[in-house]
């Protein structure tokens, strides 16, 4: 309900703030094709008409987008996007620039394989690699070991050899796979997938290349049709008997892997996006369309900001903008000023670039160092969802109270966040791992692999099933958890429990639970398999708030007496007494009204016939809007994110005078009424 009482209120997108908000999200113009070529598609151009969606449609931008359409380049290539593989996907060119790179070492394929692939559509060939629709695809056993290690590389030692990898020397997979650390952390890792992956290679060859092109749809189906007895079998350790949730569990977890990896590396420092380079961008520039002039990565950002929360809604910065000739600049302008994260010291903020080169780009308020670990610990929830405690599992139960709790991964946790940093954003890595700053980057990166890697050459001796259990051994000792630590290990302890410490607050504040409005925008794997998981919410933000007489009362009688509540000095309060940082109109609210000839378009009543089909366009805009959620963009990259996640923090400690202002002001506020 609007906490207006004006039906009429809200502004409207000027042009300029059309074209500034257009180009903040970088491939919008793709999404929108997607929604019209499938009414093209289907021959209802009635409909494209009927909503002015042609008619608006220059013929310059037409032949365009016929053009994408033809080269196959109208794919979208968000960071973050959970979709199936294509030519351009990044997962793609980095798998063929690795496999190009090094053509004599890879494996031939098996004349079997080639012959069930040429019968599949989008077939190639370039000498021993096989592809499907411009996607490498394993053609035989050894293919297949090779492509997974240069697929999930950061899952393996930076100083590994590739080709040597899960080719039967044992000694050199435990020095340098984590796939002791991955089973530890989680239950399944690379070696248990690669199992599965050449079970179905040769059992349910279909199935294997729909979950290797990532076609999650094709891959449920298929699935579901096949029985219980002909799927892989469980991983290591599990409760679970049902076959097919373990498999649809492997491969969300591995598909998350390559989405963390992704986002890490859109957000990496050698992109040279900090506070600094903000600055000066804001700096040398006075108008946005110079700012997007500018091919960099910092003016990109900028350029992006055009769509964080305090552009969008300048009420929840302190001071009115000072706007010259641009407004969306002067705007961009003081939502960065008015940013704690932007002009605050930021003591929580890991880096490893130097107190001038600070971060300024973060996915959902968590900062580049902290991406990996964070997903750990959310995936690591999810599979608690499905395994229950299964780190408890043999612990006896006169066991210490730090063998029953999941801060007894800490170490492992940031191991392994760190092993897969070093390839993606080394300063990141350096940030995990801490000390040592003076070290250059190659003997750092060797010695810290040595040491978090170098335990599992100490299991040498140990069985398989003995390797994957050995947490549960040591903790079922009843021994001291700084007892059964390696002495290699103990250097990095302290430092990992503090920055683990971290990685859990941020895990918990960054993304809503599963199940929440906005959970797939975290690191739950479940989400692979469910592409609807969202498609309520957004059906709910995309009807219009209604205007209620009732709520509009209530609304004047909060905004009557703002001027009456005295000030702890006796004077009446002042607008400035009551700043909050909280938007002065509801935030879903003002974003309609903004959009509003955008939102008309579909508003259309439930149950009802379908008025100019309008009802179809909307579910087809929501099913690409949904899939864009969890995905690297100006929503997501918002510095006004970091500020929720630590604004307890900033606020004060508990009981303190800055805080009991902060609380009395906030409690006051009129936009604290209506926004908490």
């Amino acid at each position: 309900m609007t906490a207006h009482y004006d039906p009429n209120y809200g502004e409207r997108l000027s042009q300029s703030q059309k074209i500034d908000l257009s180009d903040a999200f970088d491939g919008l113009l793709v999404t929108g094709d997607k929604v019209v070529e499938r009414f093209e598609a289907i021959g209802r151009i009635d409909i494209l008409h009927a909503l002015d969606l042609q008619s608006a449609v220059t013929p310059q931008e037409r032949a365009r987008r016929l053009q994408a359409r033809v080269t196959h380049t109208n794919r979208m290539t968000w960071p973050g996007l959970r979709d199936e593989l294509h030519g351009q996907h990044k997962v793609v060119t980095d798998l063929f620039g690795a496999l190009r790179a090094a053509p004599d070492v890879v494996p031939p394929p098996d004349p079997a394989i080639v012959a069930k692939l040429w019968l599949m559509k989008g077939f190639g060939r370039e000498g021993n690699i096989i592809t499907l629709y411009g996607v490498p695809v394993p053609a035989s056993e050894a293919q297949l070991r090779y492509f997974v290690v240069l697929r999930y590389r950061p899952l393996f030692s930076p100083l590994a050899d590739p080709a040597r990898i899960y080719r039967g020397d044992v000694g050199y997979d435990r020095a340098h796979t984590t796939d002791v650390l991955q089973a530890r952390i989680i239950l399944v890792s690379t070696s248990s997938y690669l199992e599965c992956m050449i079970w179905l290679q040769k059992q349910c060859f279909d199935l294997f290349v729909a979950i290797w092109l990532r076609q999650i749809d094709r891959a449920d189906m298929l699935i579901r049709q096949i029985a219980q007895k002909d799927l892989p079998p469980c991983y290591e350790r599990s409760r679970i008997r049902n076959r097919a949730i373990c498999l649809r569990i492997s491969c969300g977890i591995m598909n998350e892997y390559e989405r963390g990896f992704d986002l890490l590396f859109a957000l990496r420092a050698d992109l040279g996006v900090s506070h600094n380079s903000v600055r000066q961008a804001l700096r040398s520039s006075s108008s946005m369309s110079q700012v997007r002039s500018s091919p960099d990565a910092t003016s990109k950002f900028v350029a992006g900001a055009a769509a964080h929360a305090r552009v969008l809604h300048p009420t929840m910065n302190k001071e009115a903008p000072k706007v010259d000739r641009d407004r969306t600049h002067a705007q961009v302008d003081s939502a960065f000023t008015h940013s704690a994260l932007f002009t605050g010291r930021n003591p929580r903020v890991r880096h490893g670039n130097g107190r001038n080169g600070r971060p300024i780009r973060f996915y959902r308020g968590v900062e580049p160092a902290m991406i990996l670990p964070v997903m750990l610990i959310q995936m690591v929830e999810t599979m608690a969802a499905h395994e229950g405690s299964f780190w408890m599992r043999g612990v006896p139960k006169n066991a210490g109270k730090a063998y029953r709790i999941p801060d007894q991964r800490s170490s492992d946790v940031m191991s392994l966040a760190t092993i897969m940093a070093i390839p993606i954003c080394l300063p990141s890595a350096r940030a995990i791992a801490g000390g040592a700053g003076s070290q250059d980057d190659v003997r750092w990166t060797r010695e810290i692999v040595h040491s978090l890697l170098s335990p599992s050459l100490n299991q040498a001796d140990f069985d398989q099933d003995e390797q994957w259990d050995d947490m549960d051994r040591r903790m079922a000792t009843g021994e001291k958890a700084s007892k059964s630590v390696d002495p290699t290990d103990e250097q990095f302890a302290d430092r990992f429990k503090s920055a683990y410490g971290g990685a859990r607050e941020r895990a918990r504040h960054c993304a809503p639970s599963a199940g929440e409005p906005g959970w797939t925008q975290g690191f739950r794997f479940d989400a692979w398999w469910k592409p609807d998981a969202e498609l309520h919410f957004l059906r709910r933000c995309s009807r219009f708030l209604q205007y209620d007489p009732g709520q509009a009362l209530k609304a004047k009688a909060w905004s009557v007496p703002m001027s009456r509540v005295p000030h702890p000095s006796g004077r009446l309060m002042s607008p400035a007494d009551c700043f909050t940082g909280l938007p002065a109109q509801h935030p879903l609210e003002r974003v309609q009204d903004l959009f509003r000839p955008y939102f008309t378009m579909v508003q259309v009543p439930d149950r009802m016939a379908s008025r100019h089909g309008a009802t179809l366009y909307r579910e087809c805009l929501i099913r690409e809007i949904a899939a864009l959620l969890p995905t690297l963009n100006p929503t997501t990259d918002d510095p006004f994110l970091y500020e929720m996640v630590w604004r307890e923090e900033m606020m004060g400690r508990k009981g303190s005078e800055r805080r009991r202002k902060a609380e009395y002001r906030q409690a006051i506020a009129v936009e604290g009424a209506w926004n908490c």
